[in-house]
This record gives C-alpha cells, sequence and structure tokens, in this order.
C-alpha cells in the first residue's frame, strides 16, 4: 500500500476544509457567536457536530462503497440515487451555494469602497470575473489540490488569524458603526437550548450535502499521489476529513468568538465582519476580510464546480466536461447578482424542503457506515435479513428512509412553538411562516 508522507496529508486536508468553507461558513458563526454570547462555546461545539460532522461521515460513506453519491444512494435503489444525486448536486450547485459564493465575495471585498449608484455594474463585473476565474482553475481537475491545498488555503487560514489576533490583543474602540463590550447574554433559543440551536444551523449551513458531493476530490488527488488500492484511499479519507474537521472547527470558533464580543445588530454576519475589521484594522481591515472572503468562497466555488461537472459528465456523457463546468458557472454568474441578504432570505424558504429532504443523506450515511459490515448479503449490499413469523427470508435495507416530515414531528395543529424547530413557525391560526436564520430580519 502507498504512503502518505505529512505534507501530502496536509495538502489534501486543506483542500478538503478549503472546499467546505465557503460563503455561508464564513458569515454565520460571527452572527450566531452574537446571539448565543456567553453561550457561544455549546453553540458553537453543536455547530460542528452537524456541520463538520455530518459533511466528513458523508465523504467517508462514499469513500466506503465507492467513488460517487451515486453509488451510495445505490444501496437503496438506482432511481434514487438519481434522485439524491441530482438533487443535492442542484442544492449545493447553481440552485444557491454556487451563486452565494459569488454574491458575498462581492459584498465583503468590494462593495464597502464604491458608490452605491455603480453598485449593479461592479456586480456584474466582479461576479464575471470571479465566475471566469473559477472555471478556468476549475478546468482540469487533477491540478485542484495543488492550487487549492498549496497556496490559496494558507492565505485564507492566515487573514482568518489576524482577525482572531486583532480581536484578542487589540483594545477594540466604539465607533458609530460597532460596539463592543463582554460575552453578552444569549439570546432567543441560545439562552436555553444553545446546543441543540447551534445543531439546527450547523444542519441547515449545506455541508452536509457537500461531503458527498466532494468525495470524488478526495478520491482522484489520493489516487494522484498514487494511492490506488481500495483499503489505502479509505485510511487517508478518513485521516484527511478528521484533518479538515479540525481546521473547521478552529476556524468556526475565530469566527463565532469575534462575533460574541460584538454587541451592535447587523443585517447579517458580512456586516458584522466588515464593521470589526475595519474598526480594529482601519481601511486595512477591509482588505484583510476581502482577501479572507474572496479566498473562502473562490476554493468553495472550485470545488462544488469541479464535483458537479465531474458527476453530469458521467449521467450525459455526450456532453463534456468543460462545457457543463462552463453552463454551472454561467448560470451562477446569473443568479448571484441577486445579491447575499436576498440569497440569504430566500434561504429559509428552501428550509421546509431541506428539512424534509436532507434527512435521505445522512441515514444513508448512517446505514453505509454503522450497518453494512454488520449485515451485508450477496445481492443485498448494506442489508441485513431477518425471518417473518411464516419463516420466509426478507431483506430490511439498513438505509431506509423515513417519509415523514421531521418538520411534522412534535407539532399539534395551529400550536405555536418558541423554538421555532427545524425552520418553521407555527401561529394559533395553524399557518406556517419561514423563520428567518442567526439574526437575519424578515422585510
Amino acid at each position: 500500500m502507498k504512503k502518505l508522507n505529512l505534507k501530502q496529508l496536509l495538502s489534501v486536508s486543506l483542500t478538503l476544509f478549503a472546499i467546505f468553507f465557503g460563503a455561508g461558513n464564513m458569515i454565520f458563526p460571527p452572527a450566531m457567536g452574537q446571539l448565543a454570547g456567553s453561550n457561544f462555546a455549546p453553540a458553537l461545539a453543536g455547530f460542528v457536530t452537524t456541520d463538520a460532522g455530518i459533511a466528513i461521515l458523508g465523504m467517508i460513506a462514499v469513500v466506503l462503497v465507492g467513488s460517487s453519491m451515486s453509488d451510495l444512494g445505490s444501496l437503496v435503489s438506482k432511481k434514487f440515487a438519481l434522485y439524491l444525486s441530482v438533487g443535492i448536486y442542484l442544492l449545493i450547485g447553481p440552485l444557491f451555494a454556487m451563486p452565494r459564493t459569488g454574491s458575498a465575495s462581492f459584498e465583503l471585498t468590494l462593495l464597502p469602497y464604491i458608490p452605491q449608484e455603480y453598485t449593479w455594474v461592479f456586480s456584474l463585473l466582479f461576479t464575471g470575473c470571479f465566475f471566469a476565474l473559477t472555471y478556468y482553475l476549475s478546468s482540469n481537475p487533477s491540478k485542484v489540490v495543488d492550487v487549492v491545498g498549496q497556496y490559496m488555503t494558507p492565505i485564507l487560514l492566515l487573514s482568518i488569524l489576524v482577525i482572531f489576533l486583532g480581536c484578542l490583543f487589540t483594545e477594540p474602540v466604539d465607533t458609530a458603526a460597532i460596539s463592543y463590550g463582554t460575552l453578552g447574554a444569549p439570546q432567543q433559543d441560545y439562552s436555553s437550548i444553545p446546543f441543540f440551536k447551534g445543531m439546527m444551523e450547523g444542519y441547515l449551513a449545506l455541508d452536509g450535502p457537500a461531503g458527498l458531493a466532494f468525495a470524488i476530490i478526495v478520491i482522484n488527488a489520493l489516487k494522484g499521489y498514487g494511492v490506488q488500492d481500495k483499503k489505502g484511499i479509505v485510511k487517508y479519507s478518513v485521516f484527511c476529513g478528521i484533518g479538515a474537521a479540525l481546521f473547521l472547527s478552529v476556524v468556526y470558533f475565530m469566527l463565532s468568538y469575534a462575533g460574541a464580543i460584538t454587541a451592535t445588530s447587523f443585517s447579517n454576519g458580512g456586516a458584522l465582519l466588515h464593521a470589526l475589521t475595519t474598526s480594529l484594522f482601519g481601511p486595512v481591515g477591509g482588505l484583510i476580510l476581502g482577501l479572507a472572503v474572496l479566498m473562502a468562497c473562490l476554493t468553495t466555488s472550485i470545488g462544488l464546480t469541479t464535483s458537479f461537472a465531474d458527476y453530469f459528465t458521467e449521467l450525459l456523457p455526450s456532453v463534456s466536461y468543460k462545457k457543463i463546468a462552463a453552463a454551472v458557472c454561467l448560470f451562477s454568474f446569473v443568479i448571484s447578482n441577486v445579491g447575499l441578504s436576498q440569497l440569504i432570505r430566500q434561504q429559509p424558504h428552501t428550509y421546509p424542503n431541506q428539512s424534509r429532504d436532507h434527512p435521505a443523506q445522512p441515514q444513508s450515511v448512517q446505514g453505509q457506515i454503522f450497518f453494512r459490515p454488520l449485515g451485508e448479503h450477496e445481492g443485498n449490499p448494506g442489508g441485513v435479513q431477518s425471518v417473518d413469523e411464516g419463516g420466509e427470508k426478507r431483506h430490511h435495507h439498513t438505509a431506509h428512509i423515513h417519509h415523514a416530515s421531521v418538520c411534522d414531528v412534535g407539532f399539534k395543529e395551529g400550536q405555536h412553538d418558541q423554538h421555532h424547530a427545524h425552520g418553521v413557525d407555527h401561529h394559533q391560526n395553524g399557518q406556517r411562516e419561514p423563520v428567518w436564520p442567526l439574526n437575519y430580519q424578515k422585510s
């Protein structure tokens, strides 16, 4: 079995961290930290559990069963594999996550420095260049680890570290834009159930489905380093997954702590970070934040484009990889010009569907990782056998998907629940309205 050295393992781990760490991962933790206040540590633990935890387990599950999300879904049926794969790739690709990388990088990198009347023009120019660069860097999938892991990720980590050290060692001064204080009193559900509220936010951060999609990038990287046997690929995928989870946890701590020491409310976590860095470092602070956001968004955009194009090239062999990559970048460019706040405000409308559909992924992952080794039988991979009362053998699939909506668990018609479980607010008239995540306000 080919052995990898520490530098190679670190390179793949950093690449995996960087493609997971995108726009939402940059702007959600500071807002969560501000709302959680003195309870930001248990909230952060919950966030990491369902964000990095499900994502890494998803990647490992795919590696255990094959090389793609379809291989995992095929344990249920071929039709389910198709629906699961297409649905997740569209969700984390052109329909939401990819456009958000473009809009977030524009609004945090360039928007604060341009006249308001020219916003639309600069948005088109910036996102056009952003997705053109994404396409160029994604055009050779075998070089993704070299570009992302060795060059872009260290810049991202260094930028975030500078912001965190500024929070620790720079004496904060209240300004008209931002005020500081000690860790404040927890707000909303963070006062009573901080860990579980953090779990919900991490669950809805879309990194769980991304873990299934990004498995192919890790597999290709390991094969590029000469690891060809199944045992070696599984072993090093686990090591790299744990490394990526550790990097994510440390960065989430830095960002949530930065939000926890602030007292001024903002429309979103991006605005909070911009006010914070400008207050700490002056005009240079905006450049530091802009660089961090640009690297975070660009690395994720590259990972999403690569995995999306890889999958649909297999699904549509008559269409080339580069044509699919170009199409997804062009579509994301158009959607990204809706704007960051609008994309975030549209996200709650996807929560009920995501809360219904997203459990299919963790249950499939659970079935593959924990049950397949215990009861795999010929013709029934990942399943177990039992005998009914008549003595007939029956096959039960461990990746069984429940059809009941998790949104409906624990609610009665007309019941109002203060915890807004699973992103839905139940009012006295029985109507459901989306709950705006974190501190985003409904207009």
